[in-house]
């Protein structure tokens, strides 16, 4: 997989996640839950994209 495949799944990933909280029943308690789980997908969506481009960098290095 390459940065593009990976960045493509990522965001078809959040999109799948986004319209999954659109249909969750309005109240705090759920909005609270939405943002913790929109919180933590950005997060680790951004350490994925980090750890992937930097294993394309080492390779390249070894190369």
């Amino acid at each position: 997989m390459d940065k593009v495949q990976l960045q493509n799944r990522t965001k078809n990933f959040a999109l799948r996640v986004f319209r999954m909280v659109e249909k969750l029943p309005k109240s705090k308690g759920v909005e609270v839950i939405i943002f913790q789980l929109l919180e933590n997908l950005l997060k680790e969506a951004n350490e994925l994209v980090a750890i992937f481009t930097a294993a394309i960098k080492t390779s390249k290095n070894d190369s």
